[in-house]
């Protein structure tokens, strides 16, 4: 599967499913072989921003290509509908609860 195959894949958000999730807080997860997920990275994001990890030159861009085209990549949206500050401050405690186990 080619980058623009893997972009074409990431449609953008829909203008009425962004309006609804407003400010989201959103993880990348890799699926291991009996499904279960491993979060590699959390961020924040409004419309398609959780979509636009595959299209960097970058080691994450990389890896989620790679687990793209595996079919072992997901992205899970973790709360939404939230204003910009409260977005800010539920992502900082998603990336402290995963960050413990390291």
């Amino acid at each position: 599967m080619s980058v623009q195959e893997i972009q074409f894949s990431l449609r953008p958000i829909s203008s009425r499913v962004s309006k609804n999730l407003k400010n989201y807080v959103y993880a990348l997860c890799e699926l291991d072989d009996h499904g279960n997920k491993s979060i590699f990275y959390v961020g924040r994001g409004k419309g398609s921003r959780c979509l636009q990890h595959a299209k960097g030159n970058d080691e994450r861009a990389d890896k989620v290509r790679e687990l793209i085209q595996a079919k072992r990549f997901t992205i899970d949206i973790l709360r939404h509908g939230l204003d910009a500050e409260t977005a800010e401050i539920v992502e900082a405690t998603c990336i402290d609860l995963i960050s413990q186990g390291e």
